[in-house]
């Protein structure tokens, strides 16, 4: 992956990682693009605006698309 992702190519990525994936914790994604948890919270809050994002709390929790 690239180093440094602006907020929209990171959205992107993190869009077609969750088409790929079942389930992905925030902080996988955290340590994918080496940003805090809450650049994350604020990425999948923007994606949700236009993709149905689901989230699962809990020891096998993470979030997914619904």
């Amino acid at each position: 992956m690239k180093e440094v992702f602006s907020p929209s190519e990171r959205r992107m990525e993190i869009f077609y990682i969750l088409m790929n994936h079942k389930l992905i914790t925030r902080r996988e994604l955290a340590r994918m693009f080496n940003v805090s948890d809450d650049a994350i919270t604020r990425d999948i809050t923007a994606l949700s605006r236009f993709v149905p994002i689901g989230s699962k709390m809990g020891r096998y929790g993470g979030i997914y698309i619904s």
